[in-house]
């Protein structure tokens, strides 16, 4: 149960922490963290001081406020995460990744397969309208964007998600981490707009060593998949299905006495 606080503009909302350089105003991009149940928020200046580590910073480092504040704030500076990226990195992973997408597109005819369904072990199915496969996936979960509320959340914070379809997006943590790259070492970034999320796929699908990217969307949320692998199904041996069968001197494959 989230704790409650009494806001003079938006009445009684759930408590949120920013800090002291976002709530007064001076810092210009938010980075997201915290849980369900707590929203906290830093600037960039505070991440590098905490050397990433926000349990590092003291208490006097937060100011409370609602949550409605906090999506307020988050709207009004637009994230800006793109300031926050490497602009030539992002400039590679948007080159690189459309021509990927365009062979995979090529190579699987996806735009004439439009049933995708989730199996077991990070697989997903490329389906026919009769729910033929014609495709088996390996693909990882890179995040998610909720459009009404503007805001991505990397799968790795996701808990929604199943382990074996975001195992891949724990690496991303890792890598923001190591490449300085702030927006993916966030657990959500608000403020997104489609073209912001599909940059963070573009990005995480790169750094990941994805064949495509692909955009489902489900319900009020999009899901963003990188596609690590693709296979179609194997082909059928038209005698197989007699193998049980008694078979006869000129059947393919008799192996009994001719005849006399």
């Amino acid at each position: 149960m989230s704790e409650a606080v009494d806001c003079s503009e938006h009445g009684q909302q759930a408590l949120a922490l920013l800090c002291v350089h976002l709530a007064d105003g001076s810092a210009r991009q938010m980075l997201h963290g915290g849980a369900e149940d707590l929203r906290v928020a830093i600037c960039p200046a505070c991440d590098r001081a905490a050397l990433g580590d926000w349990s590092a910073l003291a208490d006097e480092s937060f100011q409370p406020a609602c949550e409605a504040c906090y999506w307020q704030r988050a709207g009004e500076l637009d994230a800006s995460a793109d300031a926050l990226l490497d602009g030539n990195l992002v400039a590679l992973a948007a080159q690189e990744m459309d021509a990927r997408n365009r062979a995979f597109a090529e190579e699987t005819g996806e735009a004439r397969l439009p049933r995708w369904r989730f199996g077991p072990g990070g697989l997903v199915e490329l389906q026919y309208l009769d729910e033929r496969v014609a495709w088996t996936l390996r693909a990882q979960t890179l995040g998610t964007v909720d459009e009404a509320e503007m805001r991505w959340t990397w799968a790795w914070a996701d808990d929604r998600l199943r382990p074996e379809d975001r195992a891949r997006a724990w690496e991303l943590q890792g890598l923001g981490h190591r490449l300085g790259l702030a927006p993916m070492r966030a657990s959500t970034v608000g403020g997104c707009t489609p073209a912001m999320a599909w940059m963070f796929a573009q990005l995480g699908a790169l750094l990941c060593g994805a064949k495509a990217i692909k955009k489902l969307r489900m319900g009020p949320q999009s899901r963003y998949l990188a596609v690590l692998d693709a296979w179609p199904p194997p082909k059928l041996d038209p005698l197989a299905a007699f193998a049980d069968y008694p078979t006869f001197p000129g059947f393919p494959g008799y192996s009994g006495p001719e005849e006399g």
